[in-house]
């Protein structure tokens, strides 16, 4: 992404406020070509402002919660949760999508008024919602962003993140040069008003808007905040429309860029697209000045051990060690991949150098951060294998006796259908280049959402126990767990709900791919059939995803080694990795022996073996004595954990060679060892011992 080279000195000094502002009063609702509105061509001819890439608009906005009354939804279906609040910004198309629309509107959320930002395609949408108040009556800076590799889309207010979600990918823009039936509405840019005038339910933003700004990248929370306050210089890089709104009077809009098209004021008398200018009330323009200072901002360094590896920070992926300057308090997706590769070595992720998650929502905090993500390197390798044909990519219909190839709205199903009741019982094949005698590290079916239902299926996945698996041939009669036997492992899932667009992934199918290639007759790139079978007895309980036919299809990922085991202590400090994150510990950097996190006199390396909470300073290995009454002997607990083997010493003083062995190489269970001591004698001392098992 460009830096923003803001070149303020290019910019005349008495343009540095804002001298007049447009007022729209709801009324845009009339014939085709309406009234109370900014109309911009976007085609015929074709122009740079029919943004469908990355692209951010932003503009400043001030109005009263009681008289935008409209209503906005979250939408992860089709994406037009925006369409029946007050309108702001339209780039819709009367009726299909076609190559995709978006618009940007304000809705009631009790006695608040939020913003939405829809984005919608031929079959895919997704709508998402803020929180912040933008109808208290004072000015509001809007932007919106989105990413078209990744279908990111984010809402801020006044420079702060205010929503974000996953939407569609790909080109939106315009077609050029499409044929349609509404010329006077489909290709245009509408403000202030839905675009076709189709009726009240869609109504119109009654309020004060300045300063329209289009750009052909998706900017990043610093560069909104660094520029949203002032004037900028119009050739910055990245911005294509720059609509000022300066002119004061009459109908034509200049963009101050001399990229994109005159716009149109409708229809610029009083309580109808009505100018409205600074000399006259200084709350009547957008509060712009001299730069303001930027919120303050720390450095967010993030490295991977061994460097070089991708970390994705705020939707932007980038080879570690690498540092960004980040406005504090700012929350940001911190990502860290796993399966990747470098230098011809696969890698698969072990853990963060605080213990935190793999994936998770991070927010900036005054005093800096330094992460540090750790991997471990597999003699094997990792696959990232896509369904690679279109007849290995089908659905039964158990119940009915159909087994076909679902081609409808490029998607599969998962689960139960009340009505009639109906199974999907969806089955994929993967080639899989993976060599005789491997061992499977980890497999994760990864799939990219479509629909779902309001209950979530019980999933069972299993995989076809045959060392290849032929084409699957659509047809009546059979179900899909009947085409081959099924594995006697299986995974159960249920999958949350799905937000259109985004990629989700199955609990880890390691046992299922394990079984199927270590059959006699596997061969490195024989195919691997995966099967997902509803276990629900009733009611509606299902969940779709992209098919092969969709362009994202489902993907297996598989790591796997031909030499043993990937590593599991990448610091080598003796304390495995998931165990030092599971209490918050480095895992990247080894620990001094001496290490006492709870002070308790028992190193954390210690702890591990004795299976004890090294943050618990009460929690260590201990051993209670019981007298058996009715005689001289002695029971003897020992809490347990499997994987270690216990040891019991007694003497007849403390005298060290006066230790002998009683019970040695006792394997822990995970529940209390009672051993009875039967040595019958008056003086008796006992000490217990705990190692890690072979």
């Amino acid at each position: 992404m460009a830096a923003l080279a803001l070149g303020l000195a290019a910019v005349p000094s008495f343009a540095q406020v804002s001298e007049y502002a447009l007022r729209f009063y709801g009324t845009g609702v009339g014939p085709p070509g309406g009234q109370d509105r900014v109309k911009i061509r976007i085609d015929n001819p074709a122009t740079v402002l029919d943004v469908g890439g990355d692209f951010t608009i932003d503009f400043w906005m001030r109005c009263e919660a009681a008289l935008n009354n409209g209503t906005v939804s979250v939408d992860t279906s089709q994406g037009i949760g925006w369409i029946t609040g007050n309108v702001v910004v339209d780039r819709d198309i009367y009726g299909p999508a076609q190559r995709g629309d978006f618009g940007i509107s304000i809705g009631q959320s009790g006695s608040a008024r939020v913003l939405c930002f829809g984005v919608t395609t031929n079959n895919a949408g997704l709508s998402i919602v803020g929180t912040n108040n933008v109808a208290d009556n004072t000015w509001k800076h809007v932007a919106v962003t989105r990413v078209a590799s990744s279908g990111l889309m984010r809402i801020y207010v006044d420079g702060r993140l205010d929503a974000s979600g996953y939407g569609p990918i790909g080109d939106i823009s315009y077609l050029d040069n499409r044929a349609t039936s509404y010329t006077n509405s489909d290709p245009f840019l509408v403000l202030a008003a839905e675009k076709h005038d189709a009726g009240s339910e869609y109504p119109s933003y009654n309020g004060f808007l300045d300063e329209f700004r289009v750009w052909t990248q998706a900017l990043s929370q610093a560069q909104i905040s660094n520029v949203f306050r002032e004037v900028i210089a119009t050739n910055t890089p990245g911005l294509v429309a720059y609509y000022r709104f300066e002119e004061g009077s009459g109908t034509n809009l200049f963009d101050s860029t001399g990229l994109s098209p005159v716009g149109r004021l409708i229809a610029g008398v009083t309580n109808n697209g009505q100018w409205m200018a600074r000399s006259v009330n200084t709350n009547w323009t957008a509060p712009l000045g001299p730069p303001a200072p930027p919120p303050p901002s720390t450095n967010v360094a993030i490295d991977t051990l061994p460097p070089g590896l991708s970390i994705t920070l705020d939707g932007v992926a980038e080879s570690a060690p690498f540092t960004r300057l980040l406005p504090i308090t700012n929350t940001v997706e911190l990502l860290a991949p796993t399966n990747q590769t470098l230098n011809g070595t696969s890698y698969v992720f072990r853990c963060w150098s605080d213990g935190g998650p793999q994936n998770r929502m991070l927010m900036v905090p005054a005093t800096g951060l330094s992460l540090r993500a750790g991997y471990a390197a597999i003699p094997g390798g990792a696959l990232d294998q896509p369904v690679s044909a279109s007849d290995r990519n089908i659905e039964s219909y158990a119940g009915t006796n159909t087994f076909e190839n679902i081609y409808v709205a490029n998607c599969l199903c998962a689960g139960r259908d009340d009505s009639p009741p109906l199974r999907y019982e969806p089955a994929m094949a993967f080639a899989l280049a993976i060599p005789t005698g491997a061992v499977i590290q980890s497999a994760t079916l990864r799939m990219r959402g479509n629909v779902d239902s309001s209950g979530a299926p019980s999933l069972a996945i299993r995989a076809f126990a045959a060392g290849n698996v032929p084409p699957f041939v659509a047809g009546a009669g059979v179900s899909v767990t009947g085409l081959y036997p099924l594995t006697a492992a299986a995974v159960s899932w249920t999958p949350p709900t799905f937000i259109n667009n985004q990629w989700y992934d199955s609990p880890d199918v390691s046992a299922l791919i394990q079984e199927v290639i270590s059959l006699t007759n596997w061969l490195s790139g024989n195919f691997v059939g995966i099967v997902l079978t509803d276990e629900n007895a009733s009611g509606n309980h299902w969940r779709c995803w992209s098919n092969f036919q969709s362009g994202t299809p489902p993907r297996l990922l598989v790591t796997y080694s031909t030499s043993g085991a990937a590593q599991t202590d990448i610091d080598g400090d003796g304390m495995p990795d998931d165990w030092e994150a599971a209490y918050g510990f480095d895992c990247t950097t080894p620990a001094p022996p001496t290490q006492d996190s709870d002070g308790d006199g028992i190193p954390d390396a210690e702890e591990y073996i004795a299976a004890t909470d090294p943050t618990g300073p009460s929690n260590f290995h201990a051993m209670e004595i019981h007298p058996v009454s009715t005689s001289m002997l002695w029971k003897i607990f020992i809490p347990s954990a499997t994987g270690r083997l216990y040891r019991i010493d007694a003497a007849t003083n403390l005298l060290a060679p006066d230790w002998q062995p009683v019970i040695t190489n006792w394997p822990g269970t995970g529940s209390p060892l009672e051993w009875s001591d039967t040595n019958n004698a008056p003086v008796r001392l006992f000490r217990a011992g705990v190692q890690l098992a072979p």
